[in-house]
């Protein structure tokens, strides 16, 4: 299939690993002659290159992909630079990276220019930043934001030029509602797991990721050290932190493990605070020098707790078994909506979206504040230069 004198490139753009979704990059001379001829959208025959988006499959001499999604970025217009959104995990990942080479596309790392070709500094930047990300979610946000954020940028200088003070600041304030969570792309939550000692808390931090990390024992107090994982809820990178069991104790070794987690706690975006369900005749303990807006109750072993008769016993709890999944992915849900819930942020808007960007619009909002449109504009300049310019 591939012509002569073409060097069409693929490039996997998405870290490696069990992510739910590996993006594929295409692009370079013949790349759009090459999609056409392998790609299958569904309901249709094989259509000219698509300016948005289609569901299909791969097929190339009759060896068939999975359902991929085939995007063609807005904005991209004299390079051609297409997206394959597939699913993930390192089986599939082969089976494409296969289907690529046998079309005749030549692999490339992400780090080469010819994957990204940035006229920008922001479109660098941005295009950089997807692929440090450690999830495909991110990595798509950050893919997404080097399409929109300069035509955003733009329009926010063209405000400067005309001296609309007023509307320059307000546009830079929407730019800047995102980037409360879109930092945390790169930056994860911290969520750390506590309560009294066995109350389940090893169990659950290896339940949510996936394998056994912690040591789970019947003897209390048998995590000191804070033990973390690296996780992702629907796409967010979220650190769990197990820590010891909260307690009065004499003993110096474990009172050590009890202020690590009481620091951790104060570290954290969210702390799940463990009860447990089996233990009905005694007072629930209290959160120990922790901020209640900051804890979401959670009661453990409830495969263990029959309901009486003609009451519901967990009605109105969160309650979970890691033994048998009950009530985990009601957990997961009410996690990501204590963490990203409560500051919801557009997926398509346009976003401040990054640390220097942030430096930058502060900057920007100074020089607005006093009248000095030109520094302004100047400053946003910058991000909009191209490589040969600032040469």
């Amino acid at each position: 299939m591939k012509r002569q004198g073409d060097i069409p490139w693929f490039s996997m753009v998405t870290p490696p690993g069990p992510a739910g979704v590996a993006v594929w990059m295409i692009g370079g001379a013949g790349a759009c002659d090459l999609i056409r001829d392998i790609f299958v959208p569904h309901g249709s025959s094989r259509p000219a290159l698509p300016s948005n988006q289609f569901l299909g499959v791969l097929d190339v001499g009759g060896s068939v992909s999975d359902e991929v999604l085939l995007v063609r970025p807005a904005g991209v217009k004299e390079t051609p630079w297409i997206e394959i959104h597939a699913h993930g995990g390192a089986q599939l990942e082969a089976m494409h990276r296969s289907l690529f080479a046998k079309a005749g596309f030549e692999e490339k790392s992400p780090e080469t220019p010819e994957v990204f070709p940035c006229q920008t500094r922001l479109q660098s930047h941005l295009q950089q930043l997807a692929i440090r990300a450690t999830t495909s979610f991110a990595c798509k946000g950050f893919l997404h934001q080097a399409q929109v954020l300069p035509e955003a940028l733009g329009q926010l200088i063209q405000s400067c030029k005309n001296g609309e003070g007023a509307k320059a600041i307000a546009s830079l304030t929407e730019l800047e509602s995102g980037w409360n969570l879109a930092r945390r792309w790169l930056v994860p939550f911290r969520v750390s797991i506590m309560g009294a000692p066995n109350v389940g808390k090893s169990s659950l931090l290896n339940f949510l990721a996936g394998k056994k990390r912690a040591v789970v024992s019947p003897i209390p107090g048998t995590t000191v050290d804070l033990v973390r994982v690296s996780v992702a809820l629907d796409g967010w990178p979220i650190e769990l932190f197990d820590t010891a069991g909260v307690r009065e104790t004499a003993d110096d070794l474990e009172q050590k493990g009890i202020d690590l987690a009481l620091h951790s706690a104060g570290m954290s975006d969210l702390v799940l605070w463990l009860r447990d369900g089996t233990d009905t005749n005694q007072k629930p303990e209290e959160p120990i020098g922790i901020g209640l807006e900051n804890v979401l109750e959670v009661w453990t072993k409830s495969d263990l707790v029959a309901a009486p008769k003609g009451h519901d016993y967990w009605n109105g709890k969160l309650a979970v078994s890691t033994l048998t999944g009950a009530g985990c992915q009601e957990l997961q849900t009410a996690i990501l909506k204590r963490l990203v819930g409560k500051d919801p942020m557009s997926p398509i808007a346009p976003a401040i979206c990054s640390e220097p960007l942030a430096i930058t619009a502060a900057e920007v909002r100074g020089l607005l504040s006093v009248g000095d449109y030109a520094g302004a504009m100047n400053r946003l300049n910058w991000w909009m230069e191209t490589e040969l310019e600032s040469n």
